[in-house]
């Protein structure tokens, strides 16, 4: 199973194009090591599989690897049932009049990728998913449904920017939800302070030995001061800080495994 293997992809079509024999009930092929070729074995149930986006296959892959291939497409929608389906469009709509501006002095539209932060076209099916795992085992109520897309669009509005949530009272949403995100947003989500959020964080999360959790701001780096302050702020739940670059990593593997 190969994902995020750009370097190697080249070399697949070698691979893909060496001559495999039958012998003895089993397929062998010729591989080289430095001057040597040694006949190895293929396992019968050998699958090789190669997880990349759409665009990269069809931008960056070599046309006679594309060939070897067997091609699937697949999107989060694959995996949802038709309630799950009905949800998303339900919050793809949503989302729609979040988005959307009826006051004459803000004569800009505003697309989903600039109110939700990483919003891309799989993210209300995504939501949903998560929200549906988490919610639908542990509820017995009439209302699951109506539960998940409510829990659904206080996810997606934890990852909206301020100024679309102050906005709300110009949008397509009634007063009353407007009034409701609000206080969701600025009142229980916590977006003002680093220090409130991870307080916040490790008081609602379920225990567990470690959490990832991806924050998005448009505020300056922190300095050496900033993390010296943080440190004492949360030292009783949080023992060490460290703090690490992106520019430290060249890939993504290096990062996770620091």
């Amino acid at each position: 199973l190969l994902l995020n293997l750009q370097n190697l992809y080249e070399s697949l079509y070698d691979a893909l194009n060496q001559y495999y024999v039958f012998l003895g009930g089993q397929k062998y092929v010729d591989l080289g090591l430095g001057t040597h070729r040694v006949k190895c074995r293929v396992h019968a149930q050998f699958r090789l599989i190669v997880i990349e986006e759409k665009e990269v296959v069809y931008k960056q892959f070599p046309i006679p690897l594309i060939n070897r291939l067997e091609k699937h497409y697949l999107d989060i929608n694959t995996v949802l049932n038709k309630q799950d389906k009905d949800l998303v469009q339900q919050l793809e709509a949503w989302v729609k009049q979040f988005c959307s501006v009826n006051s004459a002095q803000v004569p800009q539209n505003y697309s989903p990728s600039d109110v939700f932060i990483g919003y891309h076209s799989d993210a209300c099916a995504s939501v949903i998913l998560q929200v549906t795992e988490r919610l639908r085992q542990s509820s017995e109520s009439s209302d699951t449904s109506m539960r998940i897309l409510e829990e659904a669009q206080f996810v997606l509005l934890n990852s909206a920017t301020p100024d679309s949530v102050v906005r709300l009272g110009d949008n397509q949403l009634d007063i009353f939800t407007g009034e409701k995100l609000f206080k969701e947003y600025f009142v229980k989500q916590k977006h003002s302070s680093l220090v409130d959020f991870i307080h916040h964080h490790t008081l609602v999360s379920q225990p567990q030995h470690s959490a990832f959790t991806e924050v998005t701001t448009f505020s300056r780096l922190m300095t050496g001061l900033d993390i010296e302050s943080l440190e004492g702020e949360v030292n009783d739940i949080i023992p060490n800080v460290l703090v690490l670059s992106l520019q430290q990593f060249d890939t993504e593997y290096s990062f996770l495994k620091s």
